[in-house]
């Protein structure tokens, strides 16, 4: 099975060692928000992708599923 994005964005939370709510409080949005993301709930815009990517040790196309 292809890893999802929100899968590819808690394994990079995990790899770092934060919580959902660490990574959320430094995104300044809600946990539930991280939540969602990492289950597929809502789409992710590029916009959040390029802030995320830094914040978690990788790349924007890591995330997106375009590298490994």
């Amino acid at each position: 099975m292809e890893k999802t994005i929100g899968m590819r964005i808690r394994e990079c939370r995990v790899k770092i060692g934060i919580t959902q709510e660490e990574l959320a409080t430094i995104m300044c949005t809600k946990k539930s928000t991280i939540s969602a993301y990492e289950l597929g709930k809502i789409d992710i815009k590029v916009g959040i992708l390029n802030e995320l990517a830094p914040i978690l040790g990788t790349t924007v196309s890591y995330l997106a599923g375009r590298s490994e």
